[in-house]
């Protein structure tokens, strides 16, 4: 897996787009290692939207457990030896075409005990509780791996906002304001978690943007670890607000 100082260090892309774990897999030639760890990584963020489109294929929990071990121990295996051009466009649309060809490939010879090295990085129980609370989307397979993609996204930069006020000791200043991330307040609710959190109502007000302001500057880095290009990642933003919208 690597860490900040490798990602920093890789080439630059011919956009200046900065260095991202998608783009370090899209120049595996210049360095394989460095690839398959990134895929790697890249792999273990995103394992819900693969292993939930697998379950919403049909398949029960015991064989969507392996077929989604074997898909990407098999993808990151292919980086050791890959070339400049294996993987290109956005990771999203990567994995999904690339999945769909494992499934299509004789997964029916997959054991039930998925080997390799790459497991979930949760326990199955709780992959299926979180399945469970996005089966009210009612949607195709494809339009539930944007949306459960899309939730990563966002789960994942929440996550990181949650981390970012434990270090500064206001995590119980984001619990109160967490709600009002993607929603306005109803009146009068300001002056609610002012009396709450003893500050001014303009202080909350101020917090509050503050707080919506980084929570998308998060999820934007969170794309951006996906892509490889400006481009690239306008089309996923785009993607992602696009999955939100079609949300029940």
């Amino acid at each position: 897996m690597p860490d900040k100082r490798s990602i920093e260090s890789a080439p630059a892309t011919p956009d200046d787009f900065p260095a991202t774990r998608w783009s370090l897999v899209a120049a595996a030639g210049a360095d394989a290692a460095k690839s398959q760890a990134s895929l790697a990584e890249l792999c273990a963020r995103y394992w819900f939207p693969v292993y939930a489109y697998v379950r919403r294929c049909g398949h029960d929990p015991a064989r969507a457990d392996a077929i989604v071990r074997a898909f990407f121990n098999q993808l990151v295996d292919t980086a050791r030896s890959s070339r400049p051009g294996m993987a290109t466009g956005r990771f999203r649309d990567f994995v999904l075409v690339q999945l769909n060809a494992f499934l299509a490939a004789g997964w029916s010879d997959l054991p039930l005990a998925g080997g390799g090295e790459l497991a979930p990085p949760v326990p199955g129980a709780l992959l299926e509780q979180r399945l469970q609370l996005e089966a009210g989307m009612r949607s195709s397979p494809e339009q539930g791996f944007r949306a459960s993609f899309a939730i990563e996204v966002l789960s994942r930069a929440l996550q990181r906002l949650r981390n970012e006020a434990a270090q500064a000791g206001r995590e119980s200043m984001l619990d109160a304001l967490e709600p009002y991330l993607t929603r306005e307040p109803e009146p009068g609710q300001y002056q609610e978690l002012a009396r709450h959190l003893g500050m001014q109502v303009l202080s909350v007000t101020i917090a509050v943007k503050r707080l919506r302001q980084r929570y998308r500057e998060l999820a934007d880095a969170e794309l951006a670890e996906t892509v490889a290009s400006n481009q690239d990642l306008e089309v996923e933003r785009a993607a992602l607000h696009a999955a939100l919208r079609e949300l029940p």
